[in-house]
This record gives C-alpha cells, structure tokens and sequence, in this order.
C-alpha cells in the first residue's frame, strides 16, 4: 500500500495541486495531511475547500487552530498583514475549528499516527537533533510504531528499531533553509510504503526523488 503525506501547505493552491498531481501519478492508495492548511499564502479559501472535497484526512495545525484569532486581527489591523495572508470565508474558519489534533488509522496490519507538532502538541517542533530520551517520549504518547508529523518544514525520517518510525513530509509551501541541508530546501511531499516501511521524499516541483534527513537510532 501507498500512502501520501502531505504537510504545512501554508494557503499555497499551486504547491497542493503540484503535491496531488505527483502523488496521484505515483498511484498512492491515501493521502494524509499533517495540517496548516492556511496563512502566509493568499489561498486559503480554496486550499481548505480542496482538502475538504477530495476528502483528506487532515490533523489541524497551529496556523489552522490560529486562524479564528489571526482573521479578526487581520481585519481590525489590515495594515499588520504584512504576507498578504488571505481572508477567510465563516465556513472555512469552522472547517479549521473542526480538525482534530490527531487521527489514528492502521493499513496493512500497521497502526499510524497523524499530528501536527507532535501527538500531544501542535506547536513543538520535533527535529531530528533531539534525544532516543526525546524520541522514546514520542512514542509513548502515540501509542503506534508510525508517526506522521509537520511543522517544521524539514522531511525527514527518523527509525528506532524497538519502537518505530516518525516521518516528516516537509512542506508543499516551502521547506525552511537549513545551511547543514541545503538539498532539502524547497517544497516537498513523501510516500510511504506498507507493510515494509519504505519512505521516499520528492520534490513538487521537478517530480525528482530529494534527499532527506534519514537518522537510524538505537
């Protein structure tokens, strides 16, 4: 089975549309969102209404729980929105409402967990500099060998033989620079290969497989 993992898309419709196009081309049998569907980009009316009509499981994000507050200060202060984000209509901001922090699923006889920032936080950033003290945590709290996190704009792939993998997209918007990883900058989805656990990253703009961060951790 193939699964697509898609992640911080950040109101940008052309980076979803190239994401969905490449996965679809890659005959992935799901797509999972790993949230922020909005803000930064001027899109997010039409990102959110595609999600929610081509029916993608999507976690919500600190930007997608932010929404509701940014909007009412965006209008009260136009002139603070400095990116340009777009206003969003009432039924977008209750679609953003609704998400759940997590969801669970189980493909091919292996239990997954989808979050934003990590199982129990949206807003923590889960790098692969942290701790096995760090990772085991993580573990603990999603209860499930694989975790599908966003955030922080990096893919990566992170395996402890004892207890699992955790997968990072990175973002369809624009992965954050990092001078150790310069390969990894730009905009990226993953696929995720079940029951074996293989994981390959691409790059939305030239269909290319990107190398990503890969950390095997006892």
């Amino acid at each position: 089975m193939k699964i697509g993992l898609i992640s911080d898309i950040h109101a940008d419709l052309d980076g979803l549309e190239k994401a969905l196009k490449l996965l679809r081309g890659k005959n992935v049998d799901k797509i999972l969102c790993a949230g922020d569907l909005v803000d930064r980009g001027k899109d997010g009316n039409a990102v959110v209404e595609r999600i929610h009509e081509e029916n993608i499981p999507t976690v919500q994000g600190n930007h997608d729980w932010m929404a509701s507050f940014n909007q009412t200060y965006f209008k009260k202060y136009p002139e603070r929105n400095v990116t340009a984000t777009s206003l969003l209509s009432e039924k977008i901001l209750q679609l953003l409402e609704n998400l759940p922090r997590t969801l669970t699923f189980e493909f091919e006889e292996r239990e997954i967990l989808l979050a934003h920032g990590s199982p129990t936080a949206i807003d923590e950033y889960v790098h692969h500099t942290a701790t096995p003290t760090q990772f085991k945590h993580i573990f603990r709290e999603a209860k499930t060998s694989y975790i599908i996190l966003g955030h922080t704009h990096i893919p990566m792939v992170i395996r402890m033989p004892k207890w699992g993998v955790i997968i990072n997209p990175g973002s369809t918007f624009q992965n954050f620079p990092s001078p150790a990883y310069p390969s990894l900058n730009g905009r990226s989805c993953a696929i995720l290969e079940l029951p074996y656990g293989e994981v390959t990253h691409y790059d939305i703009m030239t269909g290319e497989i990107m190398p990503t961060i890969h950390s095997s951790i006892e």
